[in-house]
């Protein structure tokens, strides 16, 4: 069956059925799995969501697939990893779930 329109929500339910299938390979490939993009044409588009390393761009396929829905209002993705910080699970994706970025609503105080 063939689907002719998927919302961020549709594939976020669709990632999460995948977690539950097989944990370890959607964690290995979406934390671990990073490439060097060859020049800055990925970084500089508009909706694709980038990372560096060693002053290199990365691309990861959250954030990929956080460029084919766009960015919110302040720039983030629509699609967030939740992933475990400690215990024997450490480093696994828990969810994923709809970004929930709110900037301050006031200044940050001046130290």
């Amino acid at each position: 069956m063939s689907k002719r329109v998927v919302t961020v929500e549709d594939t976020i339910q669709f990632l999460n059925e995948l977690l539950d299938l097989d944990r370890d390979a959607l964690s290995e490939l979406f934390i671990k799995s990073k490439v060097l993009c060859s020049n800055d044409n990925l970084a500089t588009h508009p909706t694709i969501q980038v990372g560096t390393k060693d002053s290199l761009y990365t691309l990861d396929p959250l954030g990929l697939l956080n460029g084919l829905f766009g960015t919110d209002d302040f720039g983030w993705g629509y699609i967030c990893a939740h992933i475990e910080t400690e215990g024997p699970k450490t480093g696994q994706i828990i969810k994923f779930t709809l970004t929930n970025y709110k900037p301050p609503t006031t200044p940050l105080e001046k130290i």
